[in-house]
C-alpha cells in the first residue's frame, strides 16, 4: 500500500543527509545512509534543489531523486 507524501524542502534543509533523515522518518525511505550513498553516486548527485514535492512509498530512489532535483534542473536552463 503505496503512501503519498507532499514534502516542501526549505532552503535551510537543502543538504542530502538532512532530506535522507527527514525523508526516513516521514517513512519515504528505509535507509537515510543508503539513500545518501545512492545520490552520491547518481547523476544527482548535489543537485538537490529546495521545494515542494509530491514523493510516494512506491517511488524509486532514482525517481524521488528525479523529483527532488527537478527544480535544479529547471533553474539551470533559465541560466
Amino acid at each position: 500500500d503505496a503512501k503519498n507524501l507532499a514534502e516542501k524542502i526549505g532552503k535551510s534543509d537543502c543538504t542530502v543527509k538532512r532530506i535522507t533523515v527527514v525523508l526516513e522518518e516521514k517513512g519515504l525511505i528505509r535507509d537515510a545512509k543508503m539513500f545518501y550513498i545512492q545520490e552520491k553516486l547518481s547523476d544527482y548527485k548535489d543537485r538537490i534543489a529546495a521545494g515542494t514535492y509530491e514523493l510516494n512509498t512506491a517511488m524509486s530512489v532514482e525517481e524521488m531523486l528525479a523529483a527532488i532535483c527537478s527544480n535544479a534542473e529547471t533553474a539551470e536552463e533559465t541560466e
